[in-house]
């Protein structure tokens, strides 16, 4: 009995622990399909010949001119066709490879795209980097998955990346363990794991097959090293400047959305610093960041294009709302995250507001409560002006520390510490048991399973897809695993399925077709005039969530 009142808090901890990762263990189970970007992951760290499977051959243009034998000759290609699109363009058609006719792929390849089969490919790590080169991200978390998925050999599992995601979740919580301790609020630990670990926010982040679990636990673990910095009198003695290079690193190779996190704590520590009258430690301070960029940029030199000359870069114009509409999308999203709705988050956002005006003034840590309040505002505002789509992903990073400077304000109101421990863990478990009953955790796609029975019962016929085939098309990569070949064809090249001699030798094939491209029957009945077939039957109408496709078996 004395033990476990000597250890109370940590064997709370520990039950929490187990109750999260047997939540996360719940809802990975109940994930049935993928998103595009979550398909890409797999395909662009395991793939040896496209990142995005295409449609009209196995081999990328793109990888046929540049990719050699020679790591430092494919950069120089690489920078040389990126800065001079027209000399790309030349090669391109003197190669003759502009030719995009749609073409069967067979489930092998889909299997290739989605897994490793062999040993050359378990050790090709450079195909990993150059996929990465070739899209807008950098490649830390793509080398993860091509590392676990080694050891799935031959196995295609939503638990390769699940696993990476849930130990970086896990991670995260310790962190936010560990910062609570620094600021001599570690009783709020229980309540604050609460509030984030069983939110819905934390439980999409894990089931969302991409970098965000992995970002969001490099940029607490920066928050933290930056408190340990402000709680040393801003001294970085050589521990402390080999964590902060390490984590600056590799957040950078992670996602480059943990710089703009990194710029606000970094501004807003050296302006603490410069009215602290600390000049001699600014130099020292961003030196750490100078060394991190030049480390960083050399292990991944894309970046360079990434970040200035990319859809994606700074220079990036974010999507085609205005500031205000994606604003408030934003804080709809982020009020959904922790099971709020609008006007039950409004009101306790004006709350926490006042309280935070109220104890700003009198409290005798405000620099504390700069570093923690001000980068996730200015972080939030520049990821609503830059993110190319509106969704939660983009502020799943801060998620953690918002749920910590909510626990902290809310707290500050109590006098009484049990009480005020009390009162914000029912507060947590309310929100979350109302999160976890109305069962709103982004990423499951319900229902694809039906998509996968299907082609698991026409397993010996062909598949024609009906897609814009830019990138969407790789969310029905898990169905062309099973059909014995696949087409890809776009809606204004449906005239490729004439006179095909795959379709014409076939009784039936299975076509399905994207809902959201919104001319379904036209579609339908233009494909029955190109093949010449005349019966069809809808075999599955899809929900929204699974993947948006109406499947037909067509026959003559």
């Amino acid at each position: 009995m004395k033990f476990v009142k000597e250890n109370l808090n940590l064997i709370l901890c520990l039950i929490i622990f187990c109750i999260l990762t047997g939540i996360m263990f719940y809802f990975i189970d109940k994930k049935e399909g993928f998103h595009e970007d979550e398909i890409f992951s797999y395909g662009a760290s395991n793939s040896k010949f496209c990142s995005t499977f295409l449609s009209y051959r196995q081999v990328d243009n793109l990888d046929t001119v540049m990719k050699d034998k020679s790591v430092i000759n494919t950069l120089k290609k690489f920078i040389f066709y990126k800065l001079n699109p027209k000399e790309y363009e030349k090669v391109e058609n003197d190669m003759g490879l502009t030719n995009s006719n749609s073409i069967w792929r067979n489930k092998e390849d889909a299997i290739e795209y989605m897994k490793i089969d062999t040993i050359n490919e378990a050790l090709d790590f450079f195909t990993v980097y150059w996929n990465t080169g070739r899209d807008v991200h950098p490649p830390l978390f793509y080398f993860l998955v091509h590392i676990v998925s080694i050891f799935f050999y031959n196995t295609f599992s939503k638990y390769i990346i699940f696993i990476i995601n849930l130990v970086f979740f896990l991670a995260t919580c310790v962190i936010i363990k560990k910062i609570l301790k620094k600021i001599d609020k570690d009783y709020l630990y229980v309540p604050t794991l609460i509030l984030y670990g069983m939110s819905i926010g934390a439980i999409s982040t894990v089931m969302f097959q991409r970098m965000y679990a992995m970002l969001t636990f490099f940029t607490v673990y920066f928050l933290y090293i930056n408190l340990k910095v402000y709680f040393n009198n801003f001294k970085l003695d050589k521990k402390l400047k080999i964590e902060l290079c390490i984590v600056t690193i590799l957040g950078f190779l992670t996602q480059y959305y943990f710089c703009i996190y990194a710029v606000f704590v970094a501004l807003v520590m050296i302006i603490i610093m410069l009215k602290c009258k600390y000049k001699e430690y600014i130099k020292i301070y961003f030196m750490q960041f100078v060394k991190s960029a030049v480390v960083g940029v050399l292990i991944f030199l894309p970046s360079i294009y990434h970040i200035f000359f990319s859809y994606r870069g700074a220079g990036s114009s974010g999507n085609e709302y205005t500031f205000v509409e994606n604003l408030l999308e934003f804080i709809k999203n982020t009020f959904l995250a922790f099971s709020l709705a609008n006007v039950l988050g409004v009101g306790i956002t004006i709350i926490i507001i006042v309280s935070l005006i109220y104890n700003f003034r009198k409290s005798d840590r405000k620099a504390l409560l700069c570093i923690l309040i001000i980068p996730i505002i200015l972080n939030f505002i520049c990821v609503v002006k830059m993110s190319p789509y509106r969704s939660l992903r983009y502020v799943m990073n801060i998620l953690p520390i918002i749920s910590l400077v909510v626990m902290l304000i809310i707290e500050s109101i109590f006098k009484n510490k049990k009480l005020s421990v009390c009162i914000l863990s029912v507060f947590a478990i309310s929100l979350s048991m109302y999160g976890l009953a109305t069962n709103n955790v982004k990423y499951l796609y319900l229902g694809y399973n039906d998509f996968i029975k299907v082609a698991e019962e026409n397993k010996d016929s062909r598949y024609v897809l009906v897609c814009q085939t830019v990138f969407n098309h790789i969310q029905n990569v898990p169905e062309m695993m099973i059909y014995k070949e696949s087409m890809i064809v776009e809606p204004e090249r449906l005239n490729l399925l004439k006179d095909n001699k795959e379709i014409i030798e076939d009784e039936e094939f299975i076509l399905s077709i994207k809902t959201w491209l919104g001319n379904t029957d036209e579609i339908l009945e233009e494909v029955l005039q190109n093949t010449g077939f005349t019966n069809y039957e809808l075999l599955l109408d899809s929900p929204k969530k699974a993947a948006n496709c109406r499947i037909y078996r067509i026959s003559k």
